[in-house]
C-alpha cells in the first residue's frame, strides 16, 4: 500500500490492488467510513475505481451542480457577447469586452479552490 497523498483535515488516500481489497473489503470500507481515507484501486499498478465516502460524494455531486450552473451562466454571457456584436455591427465595445472578461473571472473563480488563480 503506498500513500499518495496527505493533508492536515483532509482524507488521506492509498492506492490498493483490487486482489487486496477484495480480500479485506470490509475493512477497506470502513476506513473510507470512519478512517477519513479515500481508497485508489488499482489493476496491475494502474487506478481503475476508488473507494470514497459518502460525505466526499455528496461533495463530487454539489460540484458537478455547481459546475453546471456556472456552464450555463457562462454560455448566457456567450449568447450576450454574440448579442452585442451583432447589434454593433461585429464591433465589441472595449468596455463592454472589459466588463464580460471580468464576469467570466468572477464565475470562473467560483469553481476554483482558494489560493487558485485563472
Amino acid at each position: 500500500m503506498y500513500i499518495i497523498a496527505t493533508k492536515e483535515a483532509c482524507p488521506t488516500t492509498h492506492q490498493v490492488s483490487i486482489a487486496e481489497a477484495r480480500a479485506d473489503l470490509s475493512a477497506y470500507i470502513n476506513r473510507v467510513a470512519h478512517g477519513n481515507q479515500r481508497i485508489v484501486l488499482t489493476s496491475r499498478g494502474r487506478p481503475k475505481a476508488a473507494l470514497v465516502s459518502l460525505e466526499d460524494l455528496h461533495a463530487l455531486e454539489a460540484l458537478n451542480d455547481k459546475t453546471a450552473v456556472i456552464e450555463d451562466d457562462l454560455a448566457d454571457v456567450d449568447a450576450f457577447v454574440e448579442q452585442l456584436r451583432r447589434s454593433r455591427k461585429g464591433v465589441v465595445m472595449p468596455d463592454s469586452g472589459e466588463a464580460i472578461h471580468q464576469m467570466r473571472k468572477e464565475r470562473m473563480r467560483e469553481l476554483l479552490a482558494p489560493g487558485e488563480d485563472i
